[in-house]
């Protein structure tokens, strides 16, 4: 078995490496502190998503964190990558009569 010196080695090393997945904000207005995972600490998804920044995304949890980290809500727009125009621009397709790019 593991000596205490080596039991507490091991569970430093495991508190560790938690840390490095998640990064800690302070919400502006009410200056409650936020904890979460990084993107790339989600498990890779089963079908990629494009969001409300117009990017794609592999999974829901890795849109949810990136917005966290950028401190603004993301949400999906729809299922697959998002379809790029140009360098800058990406267009998101929406159900006709939804008023929004619909002709």
């Amino acid at each position: 078995t593991a000596s205490f010196g080596s039991k507490q080695a091991i569970l430093f090393v495991i508190t560790l490496l938690a840390h490095l997945s998640t990064m800690c904000r302070v919400e502006t207005l009410t200056r409650n502190t936020l904890i979460f995972g990084l993107p790339e600490s989600c498990p890779p998804g089963s079908e990629p998503l494009c969001a409300s920044d117009g990017e794609t995304y592999s999974s829901e949890c890795a849109m949810t964190a990136k917005g966290m980290q950028k401190g603004i809500k993301l949400r999906k727009i729809h299922a697959g990558q998002c379809r790029r125009l140009g360098k800058e621009k990406a267009l998101w397709v929406f159900g006709k009569g939804s008023g929004c790019g619909s002709r």
